[in-house]
């Protein structure tokens, strides 16, 4: 009996250790799947370019793999003896971050940041939230604020053009969406949330990903990017999810 309870017991050491060494460091079974995430992402995206990871580690605050890379023959040109130039083989260097198990993805793609088209995105991400707002207001009274996120890349669309939902973007917007939860319950944000998702496919809206707060929201608040209250309900969903009530996280 005694035997038992201390294979009992060394069991629950180790297993505790193995906790806080995979919480600070992950684990090679993960590290390896985030660095074939990785690898995935870079040869589908850009198949005329080559990279070399140079460093990888677990950053524990985000739960999240960092690798930094290097862009083969991306490095600036040098005066050889004869007078010619080379391209050093030492290239510009590249933090990626890969986050989500079982099914790790790429978060963070500086490549891709960096060409971005930001005015553009900031003026069509206005008008497509000011567009949803004014499709949903009537059918949710607690709408209290759109926000859209999308992509542009530089080049990819007429910096003239506006807002439709069919622009063709090569990944779908992302929309956060604020209701006023200050008098409501689970339940009722259950309903909103269902109504929100029935109303946004039926209009043909195509989307990443709808994430709602119900909020609580101090009286008199007319400034909606200043002052949004505090987070009560969450709920994230795709097109395709079927929302359930316990699919809300209460704050």
């Amino acid at each position: 009996m005694k035997k038992i309870i201390l294979s009992f017991l060394l069991l629950l050491l180790v297993s505790f250790v193995f906790f806080v060494y995979n919480s600070f460091n992950g684990n090679p079974v993960s590290k390896y799947f985030a660095e074939r995430a990785l690898n995935h992402h870079l040869e589908v995206t850009y198949p005329e370019r080559e990279f070399r990871v140079t460093e990888k580690y677990f950053d524990f605050k985000f739960s999240e793999y960092v690798f930094h890379i290097v862009e083969i023959g991306s490095g600036n040109a040098i005066a050889e003896e004869d007078g010619t130039e080379s391209t050093t083989d030492i290239g510009r260097n590249h933090i990626f971050t890969v986050s989500g198990l079982p099914r790790p993805a790429v978060r963070i793609d500086p490549i891709r940041t960096s060409l971005l088209d930001t005015s553009l995105m900031n003026k069509l991400s206005e008008e497509a939230g000011e567009e949803i707002y004014d499709l949903l207001s009537p059918e949710v009274e607690s709408i209290f604020a759109v926000d859209v996120y999308l992509e542009v890349l530089r080049g990819e669309l007429d910096e003239n053009v506006n807002w439709d939902k069919s622009l063709p973007f090569d990944r779908d917007p992302t929309f956060f969406i604020v209701l006023n939860s200050t008098a409501s319950n689970k339940s009722d944000v259950f309903q909103e949330a269902v109504t929100i998702q029935q109303t946004l496919n039926e209009a043909g809206y195509p989307y990443e990903r709808v994430t709602i707060n119900g909020n609580e929201i101090g009286s008199g608040v007319s400034d909606k990017s200043l002052n949004r209250g505090y987070v009560k309900f969450a709920i994230g969903f795709t097109a395709d999810d079927h929302i359930r009530e316990r699919d809300i996280t209460e704050h």
